[in-house]
Order: C-alpha cells, then structure tokens, then sequence
C-alpha cells in the first residue's frame, strides 16, 4: 500500500472518461488500498481512480466522523439508478482542486448500483461492519445520502 500523487487540474486525465472493471482481482484491491491511503492521507473522504491517474471506474470514500474508527466504503462501476426531489445543501471539496470549497445543492436520498466487495485486501481497511461473502460480480444497490461534507 502505498499513498500516489493526486492530479490537479487542468490535468487532462481527469476529464477521461473512466474504463468499466471486468473483474475484481489483486491489482484492483490494491489499488483501492492504495485509493485509501492516498484519501486518507490528503486528507479526504472520496477518491476516484482517475484523480491518482487510473481510469478505471472505482471510487473509495470514508464519510465516519471518528478518526479513530475507519468505514471505507468502496464502489466498483457505480451508477447511479434514481434521484429523490428532497434537497440539502452542504459545503464540499474535491482533493483535485484544492483549497476550494463551495455550498453545493444536491438531491438525497440516491440509490447507486455497483460491484459488491466485502473489502479490499488490507487488513487495515476492512469495513467494521460484518458484509456477507459475495462474488466480485454480484450487483448490490446500496442507500447512499448525497452530499458528503468535506474534510478540513
């Protein structure tokens, strides 16, 4: 594992478009751990694959509030399925353009559709919470409240 340079803009990769995950295999889980790391040690709450160069579609996000207590969450060609009407607003910042922060509006809950994985392959990164045994390709629909408050 290992924390990996973030692109900034105006980097051009961070406007092409990501490639879909065929499998889930070592290469993938380490660089989801390699994701974290990265994330963690910004600091940040998301990272997608192509803001450290990959463009594959993975994206990993920690939102727990303890420091101490880490809820990596990890999704492989998420999509999103539906969108509620309900709104909020809440400040946010994205690690490819740092030291900016804007109130953005977005609609909650949403509902966002991907590969299902128990964790990647650090031990240090494993959810806390007990996730049943799947295989990489099982299609999970997961709650997902929007937006993410940004770290500081």
């Amino acid at each position: 594992m290992s924390v990996k340079p973030i692109l900034t803009e105006p980097n051009k990769l961070l406007r092409q478009i990501s490639k879909p995950v065929e499998n889930v295999g070592d290469e993938e889980r380490r660089l989801m751990d390699d994701m974290l790391d990265t994330m963690y040690a910004a600091p940040g709450i998301g990272l997608a694959a192509i803001q450290i160069g990959v463009p594959k579609r993975i994206i990993v996000m920690d939102i727990s509030r303890d420091e101490d207590k880490k809820e990596p969450r990890y999704f492989v060609n998420p999509v999103i399925k539906n969108k509620n009407n309900e709104t909020s607003k809440y400040e946010e910042g994205c690690l490819s353009v740092p030291d900016q922060f804007a109130e953005i509006e977005r609609r909650r809950p949403t509902v966002v559709m991907g590969i299902c994985l128990s964790f990647a392959s650090s031990i240090s990164h494993r959810p806390t919470s007990p996730v049943p045994p799947a295989k990489s390709s099982l299609m999970f629909v997961l709650s997902f409240v929007s937006p993410l408050t940004s770290m500081r």
